[in-house]
């Protein structure tokens, strides 16, 4: 169905973009709520606009309270978040995860506007 999205800006200045060796970095942290009908082969989350249409080099994903076991997963590749049961098995069609939160750290370049 569709994921509810938070951009935190109280962490790490996420939204300030900063240099390295002429390069412009940036770390974005989003909070991110499922719905109760979760879709086999993952949940669209497509992470481009937050650096100006770069793909981000590195993508960390969290559990947060109400986890209740589940690992999760970005799908760079169709930009979807997956979620998986502590077995390693993809959560089933249609599992209600509207208790699961999950807090993704997202660092990459950012192309200039």
């Amino acid at each position: 169905m569709s994921l509810t999205i938070s951009k935190r800006t109280d962490i790490l200045r996420d939204s300030e973009v900063y240099r390295v060796s002429n390069k412009r970095f940036k770390t974005v942290y989003l909070d991110i709520t499922f719905d109760s009908s979760y879709a086999t082969g993952g949940e669209a989350l497509d992470l481009r606009p937050y650096f100006n249409g770069s793909e981000p080099s590195l993508i960390l994903a969290g559990a947060s309270l109400g986890s209740k076991g589940y690992r999760f997963e970005y799908d760079t590749a169709n930009h979807k978040l997956l979620a998986y049961t502590s077995g390693g098995t993809q959560v089933s069609d249609t599992t209600n995860l509207s208790t699961v939160s999950v807090r993704i750290r997202a660092e990459g370049m950012v192309k200039k506007k």
